[in-house]
C-alpha cells in the first residue's frame, strides 16, 4: 500500500486537536471562515508570494516546497533563511553554501503553542533530509506583536513530532474516527461549526442515558 504524505499544515491541526486534523484529512472538511481566519489570512500576505531576497549574507527564501521520504511529509515553509557560510550545507539552487533557519508566520500576539513548534520542526525534517544538514532552531514570527518567538528543535520536540505524524498517518489509514471533545479553545476553531462539539457530546451523552432506561 502506498503511503499518504502528511501535510505540514496537518501537523499544526493534530497538535491543537486530533479531531480538527480528522476532520481535515479523514473527511476531507474545509473549514468555515470566522474573524480569526480572516485575521491570519490578511496578516499572512506578506509570506503568500514565492520569492527570494538576497540582503548581504542573508537569502531569505519565500513559499519554499519542502519534504521528507523518510517521515513522509511535504509542504510549504512560509520564509527559510539560508545564511551563506563555508561550513553550510551546500544549497544546489543558490549556488551557496547556508546554515539554514525556517520562520513560521502566525498571526495574533506571542504566545506559546507546541501545535506551532511541532509544525516548525516538521519543516526542519524536511529541510535536514533535502540539503543533508542539521537545523538547531527556527522561529515564530507573530505578525501583531512584530516578534520573532524562538523554537529550539530538542530532541524531546524531534521525537513528539515524528511520533505524532505515525499517528496521523494510522488514523488515515485505518480510517479511525476521532470523537469530538468540547475544550475552551474549540469556539476559535475554524471547523466548530462542521464539530459542533457541545452538540455531538451531550446527543451521545443522551443516547447512552436512554440506553439504560
Amino acid at each position: 500500500m502506498n503511503e499518504e504524505y502528511i501535510l505540514l499544515s496537518w501537523i499544526s491541526n493534530y497538535g491543537y486537536c486530533p479531531r480538527r486534523f480528522y476532520l481535515s484529512a479523514v473527511e476531507g472538511q474545509a473549514p468555515g471562515s470566522n474573524i480569526f481566519m480572516t485575521e491570519g489570512t490578511i496578516s499572512h500576505q506578506r509570506v503568500d508570494t514565492p520569492k527570494i531576497e538576497r540582503r548581504g549574507s542573508k537569502i531569505t527564501v519565500t513559499r519554499l516546497y519542502v519534504n521528507s521520504e523518510k517521515y513522509l511529509i511535504e509542504g510549504i515553509c512560509d520564509n527559510v533563511e539560508f545564511n551563506i557560510d563555508d561550513n553550510g550545507a551546500n544549497i544546489p539552487f543558490l549556488g551557496e553554501k547556508c546554515f539554514l533557519i525556517p520562520v513560521e508566520y502566525k498571526h495574533g500576539k506571542m504566545r506559546n503553542e507546541k501545535e506551532y513548534d511541532m509544525q516548525l520542526m516538521g519543516q526542519a525534517l524536511c529541510l535536514e533530509e533535502m540539503f543533508g544538514t542539521h537545523i538547531e532552531k527556527g522561529y515564530i514570527y507573530y505578525t501583531d506583536a512584530h516578534h520573532r518567538h524562538g523554537v529550539v528543535f530538542s530532541e524531546e520536540l524531534r521525537s513528539n513530532t515524528i511520533e505524532s505524524v505515525n499517528e496521523m498517518r494510522k488514523i488515515i489509514n485505518d480510517q479511525v474516527l476521532l470523537e469530538p471533545k468540547y475544550m475552551k479553545r474549540c469556539p476559535k476553531c475554524a471547523y466548530y461549526e462542521i464539530c459542533s462539539p457541545r452538540k455531538k457530546m451531550v446527543s451521545k451523552y443522551m443516547k447512552e442515558l436512554w440506553s439504560k432506561i
